[in-house]
C-alpha cells in the first residue's frame, strides 16, 4: 500500500517541535472522512532537535506516476565535523 494515494487526497503536514521530550519532530499523514481529517501516519524524526518535518513537499522521483515524500531535518548532525542538515525520502509504490 502507498504511503500517499492516488484516489484520495492526502496532507502532509510538518511538526517540527511536536514533542516536548524530545523535540525529534514529526509529519502527520492525514485524510478526509466523514467530513474530518483523521491522521493515518505519523512519520517521527530521528535525532532529538533535529527539526525533522520543518520542510515537507511531494515529487514523482522516478516517474512512476506516484507522489514520493521529501521530508527535510534541518539541524539532524551525523558524526562528521561540518555536516549537517538531512532530507529523509519516502519512495511511494502502488
Amino acid at each position: 500500500h502507498g504511503l500517499l494515494s492516488m484516489d484520495d487526497v492526502t496532507i502532509a503536514t510538518g511538526a517540527p517541535r511536536d514533542n516536548k521530550q524530545d523535540a525529534r519532530g514529526s509529519v502527520l499523514l492525514l485524510t478526509k472522512q466523514s467530513g474530518e481529517l483523521v491522521i493515518q501516519q505519523t512519520l517521527r524524526g530521528q535525532q532529538v532537535g533535529s527539526y525533522f518535518g520543518n520542510a515537507v513537499v511531494t515529487s514523482d522521483l522516478n516517474n512512476d506516476g506516484w507522489n514520493d515524500l521529501l521530508v527535510g531535518a534541518p539541524f539532524y548532525y551525523g558524526r562528521q565535523p561540518d555536516v549537517g542538515g538531512a532530507v529523509y525520502v519516502y519512495m511511494n509504490a502502488g
